[in-house]
Order: structure tokens, then C-alpha cells, then sequence
């Protein structure tokens, strides 16, 4: 892979009701959105949500021409930063799982993951309505 200065990015947003992917081109132009429902109901399981992001990023990186890219996830929870584990999720099969890295191991590239309502205040600021604002 050649290292491209701004490479396509993936951003996956992981909900109680749905898993959204959003494939950018390195100019920030949308190439793919898709979203699917997050297994849920009794008979679904954490492996169930795992195997689901696994595809929806793998279906992503198909649509990459040199397969280079980020990807990020932001998730319905807090990450414990000294387990990797999450914890008080809506999402409550990710509770106590390794999510980030049980990804990262299925798909064998680093994976950012971060808090939604975080990631989204990120997004604001350097995007959004907050860009250019001292505080968001």
C-alpha cells in the first residue's frame, strides 16, 4: 500500500437500532452510506453486533481502490482506557467486551473507536457548526 496524505476514511456509527457506514474519498466527498439494523432482540449476541460491523467495514474497503484507509468507529458507550473493554453501554451486549480490538483482529488493521456524542462534538468542531468557535 502507498501512503496517500489524506486516505479514504470509514467512519462506522454503531447504535441500539443501527449500524451506519460512510465511506469518504481523500478530498472528503462521500463514496458509500449505508445502514443496517444492529442484531437485537433476545436470540442476538455480542458476536452477532462484531460479525455485523466486520462486514459492513470489509463491504467499505471493497469500494477503496488501493484498500488504503482509517477507520473509526464511535460507539453507544464509554472504553475503560486501561482494559480496552467497554463499559455503560446502551448497547448492552458490547458490556465488557473488547470491541475495539476483537475488530481490530477480525479485519487486521488498526481501528480508532471513540464515545458517539464525542465523536459527534468532534465533528461540529471542525466541520459543523461549531468550526471556528473558541469553545463547542
Amino acid at each position: 500500500m502507498t501512503t496517500t496524505p489524506h486516505p479514504y476514511r470509514i467512519g462506522i456509527d454503531l447504535g441500539g437500532t443501527k449500524i451506519e457506514v460512510l465511506l469518504l474519498d481523500p478530498d472528503g466527498r462521500p463514496v458509500l452510506r449505508e445502514r443496517v439494523p444492529t442484531p437485537r432482540g433476545q436470540s442476538s449476541t455480542y458476536t452477532d453486533i462484531l460479525a455485523e460491523t466486520v462486514r459492513q467495514i470489509k463491504h467499505a474497503l471493497a469500494h477503496i481502490p488501493d484498500g488504503e484507509s482509517t477507520i473509526g468507529i464511535g460507539i453507544p458507550g464509554i472504553i475503560d482506557t486501561r482494559s480496552g473493554r467497554i463499559i455503560n453501554a446502551n448497547a448492552t451486549r458490547l458490556i465488557d467486551q473488547a470491541f475495539q480490538a476483537d475488530i481490530a483482529r477480525q479485519i487486521g488493521r488498526p481501528v480508532a473507536m471513540e464515545n458517539d456524542a464525542d465523536c459527534f462534538t468532534l465533528a461540529e468542531t471542525r466541520e459543523g457548526a461549531g468550526k471556528g468557535h473558541a469553545m463547542v
